[in-house]
């Protein structure tokens, strides 16, 4: 289960490797013996192990990978000037052997408007999320994804993003994160974006195919048939999913729009549900990978909006989809490091 915090402070706790000994017997003698090629990374302030891993392993602490995360939107967004970004959250297990940490600009130096309700103009921004891991878990990777201010609904466009990762077994890794960023690359993306959201206001979608668009998107299955267990959780659920469309939907019409907001919404702050086995990280790519090609879709001579809705469903529980949706979830812990 992750944690999300308002800030990283409890993150940025010091580590040390230390040798790793295996107790061996032989006849009535009991000795211990030294694991080569292994180490265990202790957090100092608890003095709890966290991994272990082996000596080819470099280490980043997460004071660091944040110093770098601050490096990375300064190259990315040279217009936001010498100010420090700011922590937006952080999430981690209660192992703390992982990390991610999303940072935005106290200013509106970065920020731009698009089209809202009625050509009211709504404000996103750029978020930058650092990831990190101490257990082998995770790659040291940075991402620049998209947030809409007025509800801080978050995405990340896998195919149009701008990322940079550094495996940890790159020896002296700290010498080789840079961030080289062609001019105007943000320019490009911010412009790829708005394309991507522009028809979907056009784009009319009844209430009630929202939460099956939602439970589709974000790989999220009923299991079938139900188990007695599974019932109760699986209704909360659904009336959670059914409150929040019916939230945004009275708020921004019956259209994508508004369905690209329940997504988010879902996406950013996951209900509490055994049913959602992804990590928010991945639920936010998910939303991304949809309106890239939503936003293609919904403009194709012909599209209707019943007939995708079920399709994304059928997808999702055939055999092929079955393994995309196990890919994707595999796909929040792949990033090997």
């Amino acid at each position: 289960m992750q944690q999300i915090m308002d800030h990283p402070d409890h993150l940025l706790f010091p580590v040390r490797s230390v040798p790793v000994y295996a107790g061996i017997r032989r006849g009535s003698d009991y000795g211990m013996q030294r694991i080569p090629g292994q180490r265990a990374i202790v957090n100092c302030a608890t003095d709890q192990v966290i991994s272990v891993v082996s000596e080819n392993y470099q280490v980043v602490t997460n004071r660091e990978a944040l110093h770098y995360a601050q490096l990375c939107c300064q190259a990315a967004f040279p217009e936001s000037g010498g100010r420090e970004w700011r922590v937006l959250q952080a999430h981690a297990p209660k192992t703390m052997g992982n990390c991610r940490i999303d940072l935005v600009h106290p200013a509106s130096a970065v920020n731009f408007e698009v089209p809202g309700v009625h050509d009211e103009p709504e404000e996103y921004g750029p978020f930058v999320r650092v990831t990190n891991s101490y257990n082998r878990s995770r790659a040291l990777r940075f991402e620049i994804g998209f947030i809409r201010w007025i509800c801080s609904n978050g995405l990340i466009v896998p195919d149009s993003s701008i990322r940079f990762g550094f495996d940890h077994n790159t020896r002296k890794i700290s010498e080789r994160v840079r961030f080289e960023v062609k001019k105007d690359s943000f320019k490009q993306l911010r412009q790829r974006f708005r394309s991507f959201l522009a028809p979907l206001r056009e784009c009319k979608i009844p209430l009630e195919l929202f939460v099956p668009a939602t439970l589709a998107v974000l790989c999220i299955n009923k299991p079938e048939p139900l188990a007695k267990r599974q019932k109760e959780p699986w209704e909360r659920l659904a009336n959670s999913l059914k409150s929040i469309s019916e939230q945004y939907s009275s708020n921004l019409g019956e259209n994508g729009y508004a369905l690209l907001n329940v997504i988010t919404d879902v996406a950013s702050r996951p209900p509490n549900s055994p049913f959602i086995r992804r990590e928010r990280h991945g639920l936010q790519r998910s939303a991304g990978s949809w309106l890239a090609a939503f936003g293609a879709e919904c403009r194709n001579p012909g599209f209707e909006v019943e007939c995708y809705v079920q399709g994304l469903r059928e997808e999702r529980r055939s055999p092929s989809g079955v393994r995309r949706a196990v890919r994707a979830l595999d796909a929040d812990t792949a990033q090997r490091a």
